[in-house]
């Protein structure tokens, strides 16, 4: 459903020497005010489902999003674990090396 509003406001002054149908000539300028406002619905049927299918469509782009949220989340954990891996491998390491470097 649409709907669409206008609004128009106008204020006029004439003089009285020009203002020849003003009923109120003879006593000096008159002040004209005018004030409109209009208001338009317009309904559509959805023979197709095209409403539906834009509301499915906003749903699963949301849906879309938040997989996407915890695709990162469990992104960013595997790269953590996988660091954490790395640093305990490197000190395994250096402490094998240390332990040779010793027996020499």
């Amino acid at each position: 459903m649409r709907l669409r509003s206008a609004a128009r406001v106008s204020r006029e002054r004439t003089n009285a020497k020009t203002s020849v149908a003003s009923r109120d000539a003879a006593f000096g300028p008159v002040d004209n005010n005018q004030f409109s406002a209009a208001l338009a619905a317009s309904y559509e049927i959805d023979l197709w489902g095209q409403q539906n299918a834009n509301s499915n469509a906003a749903d699963y782009d949301a849906q879309a999003a938040a997989f996407d949220t915890q695709t990162i989340l469990i992104s960013v954990s595997a790269e953590l674990v996988a660091t954490y891996l790395d640093v305990l491998y490197w000190r395994e390491l250096d402490q094998v090396l240390g332990v040779q470097q010793e027996l020499q």
